[in-house]
């Protein structure tokens, strides 16, 4: 039952980012169709006049779009750790979905600002993904690396009911 509840809400997360939130909060829409000749055309729709779209909801969006296949990865790697295989089913689906999400958003972004001749705020998208995935990424092996010689150093009273090895 659990699996099935956590499916349905993925789907629903994933259908509700792709259509709804990126077009209120970035003004952006990724579709993929199939043509005549039963090929994949991604389409990519976006607002025009960007001036309507506010930098806080913004942020927030692609904080969130970011986030959300990063923390299913970690959730994935516990599962590894802890060698619960049945479970890793769930964080791979939902890295597939959250990652469609986050490749056809930062295509959209790229192709509306393509469009707009604009290529230096294209590599500015493309340099500030880059650089936002590897400060997370950082803070995250810091955070691993941290809480790993914590618990080395002999804290096993910590109340979170491990025990070191």
């Amino acid at each position: 039952m659990v699996f099935l509840v956590c499916m349905i809400l993925l789907s629903m997360d994933f259908w509700v980012v792709k259509n709804v939130t990126g077009r209120l909060l970035v003004g952006l829409r990724w579709r993929n169709e199939i043509n005549e000749d039963g090929e994949n055309v991604w389409l990519y729709d976006s607002v025009p006049d960007r001036n309507i779209i506010e930098s806080f909801e913004s942020n927030i969006f692609w904080g969130g779009l970011f986030g959300a296949p990063l923390l299913w990865v970690i959730f994935g790697l516990y599962d590894l750790i802890s060698l619960s295989f049945q479970w890793l089913v769930i964080p791979a689906l939902a890295i597939g979905l959250s990652s469609s999400n986050v490749y056809g958003y930062y295509k959209s972004r790229s192709d509306h600002y393509a469009k707009l001749g604009n290529q230096k705020e294209a590599h500015v998208v493309s340099n500030f993904t880059q650089s936002m995935s590897t400060r997370l990424a950082t803070n995250v092996g810091k955070a691993m690396i941290s809480n790993a010689f914590s618990t080395a150093d002999g804290d096993t009273d910590s109340g979170r009911g491990m025990v070191d090895l």
